[in-house]
């Protein structure tokens, strides 16, 4: 069989002939599910923010290193990302279904000032190796601290790495080795404001997006 005839069953993409945005949401459409994560800081002022992520991977084992995925942005460095470097340490926070709303929230255009924690009634848990805050509502947290940025092309997009200090679980979510993945109900991107199905006769969950919240701005004082 002449291998290249294989080629007619497919339909080709060729990504130089796309601009940023285009290749973003076909690599974005295509690479899927990706696991949501809600990633805590604190600014210089004790201002904790909330930043959703859909691109975080496990970057080593022996000594545990996570990375997110950061669009820098065509006005620089984000708040969430300067928080980070600057403190030196952070939180993933992974995504239960159940906050499929709030993750949205989240994403909406917050100024510096203004704490995303407000949205749709988030609540704060201490850490105990790093002073940044870990969302409550969360099952499985990572308390990281700060490694190293890595730079990638030429639209400002970045890999922030992260050592793992300590993981904290819900009672019952890890067992030995494993997880129990239906207790653990994992929020996963599928591309846009979609997201894997998470309960019998869902075909996706969506949520259109939803006004910046106007309540005040969340500082954390760990007692």
């Amino acid at each position: 069989m002449n291998m290249n005839e294989t080629n007619m069953d497919y339909d080709q993409l060729d990504p130089a002939s796309l601009d940023f945005a285009g290749r973003y949401k076909r690599l974005a459409a295509a690479v899927v599910p990706r696991s949501m994560a809600l990633v805590t800081s604190v600014g210089r002022t004790g201002l904790v923010k909330a930043a959703p992520f859909s691109r975080f991977v496990i970057i080593a084992v022996d000594t545990p290193l996570l990375g997110i995925v950061v669009g820098l942005g065509l006005r620089g460095e984000k708040d969430k990302l300067a928080n980070t470097r600057a403190r030196g340490e952070c939180v993933i926070n992974t995504v239960p279904a159940s906050l499929e709303h709030q993750v949205q929230q989240c994403a909406q255009p917050y100024p510096p000032e203004v704490s995303e924690i407000y949205a749709d009634g988030l609540d704060l848990a201490s850490s105990l190796r790093v002073s940044t805050p870990r969302i409550r509502q969360s099952r499985l947290q990572f308390e990281c601290r700060f490694q190293r940025l890595v730079e990638f092309g030429v639209r400002t997009s970045a890999l922030a790495v992260g050592k793992v200090a300590i993981v904290h679980a819900v009672p019952g979510l890890l067992r030995g080795h494993r997880a129990d993945h239906a207790a653990f109900d994992p929020l996963g991107r599928i591309g846009g404001r979609r997201f894997l199905p998470q309960r019998p006769g869902d075909r996706y969950l969506s949520n259109p997006s939803r006004a910046v919240s106007s309540r005040p701005c969340f500082k954390w004082r760990k007692s």
